[in-house]
């Protein structure tokens, strides 16, 4: 909680949290962000802890942080992450596993206010527009 209200309402709020678990965008090379860094920022958001992301628990708020991690693996990266890549990154999930973690993603981008605006958030800090992202 940020003065009151949870951080993620306001975009100024996101921006250093962003900022400090992203590596800045290279202007002369590729964007990379490790699995490593994108757990964190998924458990940054929903505060939840790193080891129960990967972990067999199906608490909703651990379903919306794998899903962001999902999708932040498949669209940041200039090379997206392969499904089986994550699904051995998210506790040796299947990778279908992890498509459907894609798939949820989608969804709660059109119908979370709260998880579209941590992936526009995202999209800010890595200048990412529709045209240069791989997927929704």
């Amino acid at each position: 909680m940020i003065g009151g209200q949870p951080f993620w309402r306001d975009q100024d709020a996101i921006r250093p949290v962003v900022s400090a678990l992203l590596f800045e965008p290279d202007e002369d090379g590729p964007r990379f962000v490790s699995v490593h860094t994108a757990i964190g920022l998924a458990a940054a958001m929903f505060g939840v802890q790193r080891h129960d992301i990967i972990s067999a628990r199906r608490h909703p708020e651990l379903v919306k942080a794998r899903a962001l991690v999902t999708w932040i693996l498949r669209n940041v990266p200039v090379q997206p992450m392969s499904y089986p890549k994550i699904g051995r990154a998210l506790g040796g999930r299947d990778h279908t596993t992890i498509m459907h973690a894609h798939q949820i993603a989608i969804r709660l981008r059109l119908e979370d206010e709260r998880f579209a605006r941590t992936c526009r958030a995202i999209c800010i800090h890595f200048g990412l527009s529709r045209r240069n992202r791989h997927g929704n």
